[in-house]
């Protein structure tokens, strides 16, 4: 290249030629490197999309394999607890049959002394009232819980009630007191006017007779509720005939563990054998695929690096030529036109004229 700047307008086309040349190179090497990368994500992707799919179909499989197992070992489960639910009521049954035939002597007995209280009261035409524990407690207290009873009753008639009135009422302290001892003064009287009523005469005797009978029957019922719970907390079931329902709850439990075990070892087997398969089969249908689009994208990339190659070539062969003789600012076609366009205007008639003219160094 050593005349190139003693050149003309041919030595000008000509590298214009070579740098057009080159530049249709390098857009061809970024084109097959787009290509290339384009293949390379969508080998990616087949590639996520096939381990996605194992994953997720194992998944599937499995989920469902769990659940058809579950609903047995559920209808077993269902079963246990509906013969347990039986064998419950039948001994409950049988218990609470045991307690009314163990204390049926005493509630008899306490059936015939209400009789006898309720005819003796009736007979001295006393009120119902007179035959109850409440008034037994309040007019004629014998044991720790009367006294109770009657103890509480007082509070209430002559404290609490009255206070809550006097607090209720917006009147002054004086009114209140007077309030207060009228109405203690008002439970006084009905209270003393009942035990006139009811204790006047003979009728005191009358409560009294009826006081044995009451002690009779709450000592009955404190052996019925003895009784009661001692046949409750008896563990032996024997007596009850409660077989059938024992070999009815063996049976079911055998059918749920049976179940599960039969779950767990399915599961196993699954993990084992069945999974390996799945996967296979989907391998089989999509590493083919795979291995024709890295084939692909293989070609692609020995097509890229021969294009780039050029391309670099080409650049390596535009710098050494032109490069050197015409600067960067002139390394394009467009430059290169300019220059020709000074040898078509007859202003150059050398290379080397024509770029002094475009710097200005000739005019």
């Amino acid at each position: 290249m050593e005349n190139f700047l003693g050149g003309g307008v041919a030595e000008l086309e000509k590298a214009k030629a070579d740098i057009m040349a080159g530049r249709e190179l390098s857009i061809a090497a970024d084109e097959a490197e787009k290509a290339l990368r384009a293949k390379e994500k969508d080998v990616e992707t087949q590639k996520k999309y096939m381990t996605d799919k194992i994953e997720s179909t194992i998944r599937s499989r499995r989920v469902e394999l769990e659940k058809s197992h579950d609903e047995v070992i559920h209808g077993a489960s269902k079963r246990l607890k509906e013969a347990e639910r039986n064998k419950k009521t039948a001994k409950m049954d049988a218990v609470n049959a045991r307690v009314k035939n163990e204390t049926a002597e005493l509630v008899e007995e306490n059936k015939h002394l209400n009789r006898e209280n309720k005819d003796l009261f009736k007979q001295w035409k006393m009120p119902g009232f007179c035959n109850t524990s409440y008034y037994y407690a309040m007019f004629s207290p014998r044991h720790a819980h009367e006294f109770l009873i009657f103890a509480a009753t007082v509070i209430i008639a002559i404290a609490l009630i009255p206070n809550i009135v006097c607090l209720l009422l917006n009147v002054t302290t004086a009114v209140k007191i007077i309030i207060y001892i009228a109405i203690v003064v008002f439970f006084l009287l009905i209270y003393f006017l009942i035990l006139l009523l009811t204790r006047g005469g003979a009728k005191a005797k009358v409560v009294e007779k009826g006081r044995p009978n009451r002690d009779q029957i709450r000592a009955n019922k404190k052996k019925i509720k003895q009784l009661a719970k001692s046949i409750r907390k008896d563990d032996d079931e024997e007596q009850y005939g409660l077989g059938e329902f024992d070999a009815e709850i063996e049976k079911e439990r055998s059918a749920v563990a049976d179940a599960m075990e039969k779950k767990a070892e399915a599961l196993k087997a699954f993990d084992a054998e069945t999974a390996v398969e799945i996967k296979d089969e989907i391998e089989r249908e999509n590493v083919p695929i795979i291995q024709n689009m890295e084939q692909e994208a293989k070609d692609l990339k020995e097509a890229a690096l021969a294009k780039r190659a050029d391309a670099q070539e080409a650049a390596t062969a535009i710098t050494e030529n032109y490069q050197s003789y015409l600067g960067d600012k002139n390394l394009n076609p467009e430059k290169i036109d300019e220059l020709i366009k000074l040898f078509d205007d007859g202003q150059a008639t050398t290379i080397m004229q024509a770029l002094d003219l475009q710097k200005g160094e000739i005019k």
